[in-house]
């Protein structure tokens, strides 16, 4: 499975994002400034040291991440850190 969440320049659309374990979930930077997921919390990503992407998306660049259990993922943009969202595995 997969689902996509879009980076825009006030955020991630979906904000909140229901899935299955197992899925793979993908970014997509629709704007033209650069953006980088990661997970909470600012700067550290302690809540899920994995979920970092290796480098900041240009436009329409896409990072993947699987999720594989249930859990509650919060996560934000690295070069804008106002920017969160949430991935539910449910």
């Amino acid at each position: 499975m997969v689902a996509v969440i879009e980076i825009t320049p006030t955020g991630f659309v979906p904000s909140t994002l229901n899935v299955q374990p197992n899925t793979n979930v993908v970014w997509i930077n629709e704007d033209v400034n650069p953006h980088l997921p990661a997970a909470d919390p600012y700067p550290t990503h302690a809540s899920l040291p994995s979920l970092v992407a290796p480098r900041a998306l240009g436009q329409k660049e896409t990072y993947t991440f699987k999720v594989s259990k249930p859990e509650t993922i919060h996560y934000h943009d690295d070069v804008n850190p106002t920017l969160a969202g949430t991935i539910v595995v449910e």
